[in-house]
């Protein structure tokens, strides 16, 4: 048996090491992956993207395909294999030419929605709802998966409205640890979850820009950590993926320890949490830390487009980062977390589901 996974889209080291590949092959299950992202990028985004080499997912049998004929005989002779479509759902490209082949093969093939999101957040969005929603389901107009990988109870909710037709298979997300975890660093620590603003390996891909002012964001950020440092007596620990490696630390960051990689299992030890909208808050809920959300006033609108998904949940308020007060965080570390249990069942882990 062969699963082959597809992806549209550059695969980084950290998803890479989170889809925990070499877990099918100790069930001897074969396994090869194809990266498409040549067909949808130009080389010089792609090349910027994969600037730190160790961005670079590694794997015995991972393939990244740029012709179109060797793309074509691959499929000819994988078409009795099963194929798991990686980045179709929530993506920002069109990569209806690959569907379009899978089906005039008639290939099986599974989507991956790993990261399920709500139709709408408040009143206001409920207006565009209709939009939205016939804008996605014709972007799914030729996709026909057999199943659909997700998580949660609303992941099962969007699977059911735009693939009626698709199997569910509901697993606890692969976003999470979900493993008790040894501490990392005896004393204890305030965990900020770094974004590479300025700096992100998505930006180049996609030509976006986060913020109209990184010199002063970071020196923004710094005031900040500064001020919480000496009203807790405690470090903050700055956790990074690792996307981007910090050449000049104390620019950026003054004396604070920078640990790269070790993020999830950072956040469920520390005190308590700081960060933009990076998906290791789900990492925060699931460990019942408290999360102080930030803006600040560089940010572009386009780096607060997902920001609706945490903010219309967690019951503390956004608040700028040259605004924030003592009394601000105090009130934070006072909400009984037990709330979070909706957000897990909702989007990481239905109930009856076991790691």
């Amino acid at each position: 048996m062969k699963i082959i996974f597809i992806t549209s889209t550059p695969l980084p080291n950290h998803i890479g090491k989170l889809m925990n590949f070499n877990d099918f092959l100790k069930l001897k299950i074969d396994v090869e992956i194809w990266n498409l992202e040549n067909f949808f990028f130009k080389k010089k985004n792609i090349k910027m993207y994969y600037q730190n080499k160790k961005l670079n997912f590694k794997f015995k049998k991972y393939y990244k395909i740029s012709n179109l004929r060797t793309l074509d005989n691959k499929l000819k002779n994988n078409k009795k294999n099963i194929f798991i479509h990686l980045s179709k759902y929530n993506q920002t490209i069109n990569d209806d030419m690959i569907i379009n082949k899978l089906n005039k093969l008639n290939i099986n093939y599974l989507a991956a929605n790993f990261d399920p999101r709500k139709l709408f957040y408040s009143f206001k969005d409920l207006i565009k709802l209709p939009i939205r929603f016939f804008k996605k389901k014709n972007r799914y107009k030729n996709f026909f998966p057999k199943a659909v990988i997700t998580s949660g109870n609303i992941g099962d909710f969007d699977s059911n409205l735009y693939f009626p037709r698709s199997k569910i298979i509901s697993i606890s997300s692969i976003k999470i640890d979900w493993n008790r975890s040894k501490k990392i660093f005896k004393k204890n620590y305030i965990c900020f979850i770094d974004e590479n603003i300025g700096f992100s390996p998505d930006s180049k891909l996609l030509n976006y820009q986060v913020s109209n002012n990184v010199s002063l964001y970071y020196k923004n950020l710094n005031k900040l950590f500064n001020k919480i440092e000496k009203w807790y007596k405690i470090n903050i620990i700055i956790c990074a993926s690792g996307r981007h490696k910090y050449k000049n630390q104390k620019k950026f960051f003054e004396s604070r320890r920078i640990v790269y990689g070790k993020t999830l299992k950072l956040i469920k030890n520390s005190k308590f949490v700081i960060g933009h909208g990076s998906l290791a808050f789900d990492q925060a809920i699931v460990s019942k830390k408290h999360i102080l959300t930030i803006d600040d006033k560089s940010f572009t609108k386009i780096k607060k487009l997902d920001w609706p998904h945490y903010d219309s949940f967690l019951k503390n308020k956004r608040l700028l980062i040259n605004e924030i007060q003592k009394k601000d965080i105090d009130n934070l570390l006072k909400i009984d977390l037990n709330y979070y249990d909706y957000y897990i069942e909702s989007f990481l882990r239905k109930k009856k589901i076991k790691n």
